[in-house]
């Protein structure tokens, strides 16, 4: 059976084990991260959570013109003036 690879394995940041010559019971193994596969994995965290923040703001939007057509009243304009959408 495959072992399943981590989030941070998957965009290329490896782990290893670093026990710096000590051989301790107690002290528990550290992960080797390189660096560019650290940025690879921030920069497409940060992608995927722009993306999902941006779907978010159009459904907000949806949902408040939505509202306001089932409640027949004024919607507020995006532009900050009173031109919005009426029934």
């Amino acid at each position: 059976m495959e072992e399943p690879i981590s989030q941070l394995e998957q965009y290329g940041v490896r782990s290893g084990v670093i026990n710096a010559g000590k051989q301790h019971d107690d002290v528990p193994p550290r992960p080797q991260y390189s660096m560019p596969g650290i940025l690879h994995f921030l920069q497409t965290e940060w992608a995927r959570f722009e993306m999902d923040r941006a779907q978010w703001e159009v459904d907000r939007a949806e949902l408040q013109v939505w509202l306001c057509l089932k409640t027949g009243s004024v919607c507020p304009s995006p532009h900050g003036d009173n031109c919005g959408l009426t029934r």
